[in-house]
């Protein structure tokens, strides 16, 4: 089968957008021979080194102005992909049509229609875009239509994929029962194919002191208010029940709030912009998740997992996070009081390092997260 793959990320990115759509990416390039590649191009920046060799790659840069971009989202225009994707379908022909994030729907769906109408489609919703954009809103001078158009590209994928893949059990829950959407299948995320792993060794502490790490795009406004609630309303909890504690808080673009709350506290290291947040991470004790909005898998808990750290997380952070739970790797909280009975719970139970390493890799390695792809697509008669 030939298969067209979309995707709105730029893959060379770290974010969590981008390594989740790379993970995609691998499975389905792992799974179909013959697969193109359209994604979003900028000046003096190159993929090769982060796809496949195998994948056909047509980037398409974006060479609107400012002015009409802002024009283009009043009407309905979210991206660039329309005017390549038509010239690809007018030389090409494919058996599947991926969406990697329904954005992309409601402007391409009706060139597919009219140009590939025997491909079928199936679309990826890393989220669920109303909910996240309620959490995560744009500029004021462009959300109403951007919300607006948002919607319903999100709508017109659910209705007209041949299937239609969630990174999480509850967004699958939520399009079933607001839209009644049958063909819906919980995928998850997992790492891509050449996620480096590092030697996972306990620690061998020289102090007492408890190392918390919390990690993320400090100047992303979701991670931005869920941090500064965090210090404001749960730190001076984990310093009642354990005092010798110390908390790093690393990432790119740390907002003035953040910044200053951090140098309120002797105890909190801000460490912005790091080389390499890795070696910050593999030296915590326990990862923190303070998210408590948007939708989606929230992928930085995978940092934390990764290292073998067990998590503390709002709810809203553990979705896609099940089976880590029921393998106690995972402690959620909602609230003052259930935030410490989590932390108790964790400091009383604190699971090694290879226990939390062998959970994470069983359910999010890209072998793990590749065969559930298989599976799914053989249901569907799509392999």
């Amino acid at each position: 089968m030939r298969v067209l793959f979309i995707t709105r990320h730029y893959l060379e990115q770290k974010n969590g957008g981008s390594l989740g759509a790379r993970a995609y990416l691998d499975a389905f390039s792992s799974l179909y021979e013959d697969l193109t590649l359209l994604y979003p191009s900028r000046k003096n920046q190159s993929i090769a080194g982060f796809v496949n060799s195998r994948i056909k790659l047509i980037p398409c840069d974006d060479k609107r102005p400012l002015l009409v971009k802002g024009l283009d989202i009043y009407r309905g225009k979210l991206h660039r992909f329309a005017s390549t994707l038509k010239q690809v379908l007018l030389e090409n022909l494919f058996d599947i049509i991926v969406f990697d994030h329904s954005i992309l729907g409601a402007e391409l769906l009706p060139i597919i229609e009219k140009y590939s109408c025997n491909a079928k489609l199936i679309t990826i919703h890393c989220n669920v875009e109303t909910i996240y954009n309620k959490d995560n809103p744009v500029s004021i001078l462009y959300r109403i239509p951007y919300t607006y158009f948002i919607g319903k590209a999100e709508q017109v994928c659910l209705n007209k994929s041949f299937l239609n893949l969630t990174v999480t059990k509850e967004d699958a829950l939520y399009f079933n029962r607001k839209f009644n959407i049958k063909n819906i299948e919980y995928l998850g995320t997992f790492e891509y194919s050449c996620c480096e792993h590092y030697p996972i060794e306990e620690a061998h502490k020289s102090s007492d002191v408890l190392n918390l790490i919390i990690s993320g795009s400090l100047g992303f406004p979701q991670t931005n208010s869920a941090i500064v609630s965090f210090l404001d309303k749960y730190y001076q909890i984990i310093k009642s029940v354990t005092p010798n504690v110390k908390l790093v808080i690393t990432g790119r673009n740390p907002s003035a709030k953040i910044i200053k709350l951090c140098s309120h506290d002797k105890s909190i290291s801000l460490r912005a912009n790091p080389v390499n947040i890795y070696d910050i991470i593999k030296g915590g004790d326990i990862y923190i998740s303070p998210i408590s909005g948007g939708s989606g898998v929230k992928l930085r808990i995978m940092d934390g997992l990764k290292f073998g750290l067990p998590i503390l997380c709002h709810e809203a952070s553990a979705k896609g996070y099940e089976d880590i739970i029921s393998k106690q790797c995972m402690f959620t909280y909602n609230d003052e009081e259930t935030f410490k009975n989590a932390y108790q719970q964790l400091l009383a139970s604190m699971p090694s390092r290879k226990d939390v390493f062998d959970v994470f890799i069983h359910r999010f390695s890209f072998k793990s997260g590749t065969q559930r792809l298989r599976e799914i697509l053989l249901k569907y008669n799509l392999l």
